[in-house]
């Protein structure tokens, strides 16, 4: 008989300022999980293409693009198209609200 084990896992860290993904696989002589976060790609607001562990929570919906633009760059557009930005989103789920 073959006992299946999980050696990987993934955490998603959905915060209402910032959100952070890790991730982690079990040492197999251990057996402890070894942490990781990972160091995700987004536009920054002047810097252009930035790789960083806390994602701000905005997401900025351009007009004509299909494509959503999430973290710095979203944070801020609040103060100059705020009706295109969805952030704090956290505080809405499950409420039946829209945000």
């Amino acid at each position: 008989m073959t006992v299946q084990t999980n050696n990987f896992y993934l955490g998603i860290d959905l915060g209402t300022t910032n959100s952070v993904l890790a991730w982690g696989r079990v040492d197999a002589r251990s057996g402890r999980v070894i942490p990781m976060v990972a160091e995700l790609r987004s536009m920054s607001a002047g810097q252009g293409m930035v790789k960083q562990a806390l994602l701000p929570s905005c997401v900025y919906y351009k007009r004509g693009s299909e494509q959503p633009i999430v973290g710095g760059y979203a944070r801020t557009m609040i103060g100059r198209q705020s009706s295109r930005v969805i952030k704090s989103v956290k505080s809405a789920m499950g409420s039946g609200k829209n945000t």
